[in-house]
């Protein structure tokens, strides 16, 4: 049953029939009901399906990260950063023929902006520590003094992620990130062989970011 507290003319909330009312960021939306299909799916649409799935699992332990990352690039436009995301990984970063489709985190973007990006990144692994630098340019405008990081470890086998965002500033050349304990199976072998890191400049106000820059696979 749906509920129309606007009036007659207004949006409605719930399901009529085959319709269902929703407000999506403070906009009402309409769509039609999903129904199942009886014709059989193609390769095309099972590929679909698994590549959206792949996502579906990436996204979840960065949706926070993903709010700022984001932000900038769906302000104003009525979308929300974590839609963008995943339409982003469905389109970029799926790799593979089905049925062996994976996500190639080398293609993943954590934020997207026009903040220029870390230039000569590296990173590197020491006492459960990751330690980012990257070249700072002597020559920046000094609004670029109140520029902060953004680093990111994803721990791609049992979908975790360690990060930080502002703990550093960009003018210091360097950022350490400090990894989470370890996760293991029921004979003590750890879970997690490897991390996959990223790096981005973030605004002060978090209203600008760069695009973040794949910094590689790090083996634990």
């Amino acid at each position: 049953m749906a509920r129309n507290k606007w009036g007659p003319l207004g949006p409605f909330i719930g399901k009529i029939g085959p319709l269902i009312g929703y407000l999506r960021r403070g906009t009402p939306v309409i769509r039609a009901q999903p129904h199942k299909s009886n014709k059989p799916r193609s390769n095309a649409q099972k590929a679909s399906n698994k590549a959206f799935s792949l996502v579906m699992k990436f996204a979840p332990p960065i949706n926070d990260l993903i709010s700022y990352g984001f932000h900038p690039a769906t302000k104003g436009l009525g979308a929300i950063p974590q839609n963008a995301f995943t339409g982003y990984l469905r389109k970029n970063a799926i790799a593979g023929e089905y049925p062996d489709l994976y996500i190639d985190c080398s293609k993943v973007l954590v934020s997207m902006g026009d903040i220029i990006p870390p230039a000569y990144p590296t990173v590197t692994l020491n006492n459960g520590k990751l330690t980012f630098s990257w070249d700072v340019d002597p020559n920046w405008p000094k609004r670029n003094n109140t520029d902060q990081v953004l680093v990111l470890a994803y721990y791609t086998a049992t979908k975790r992620a360690a990060y930080a965002i502002g703990n550093n500033w960009k003018y210091e050349g360097q950022a350490v990130l400090e990894l989470l304990p370890a996760e293991k199976d029921y004979l003590g072998k750890p879970l997690d062989t490897v991390v996959e890191t990223y790096l981005a400049f973030i605004s002060n106000n978090r209203q600008r970011v760069s695009d973040s820059v794949y910094t590689g696979q790090i083996v634990l």
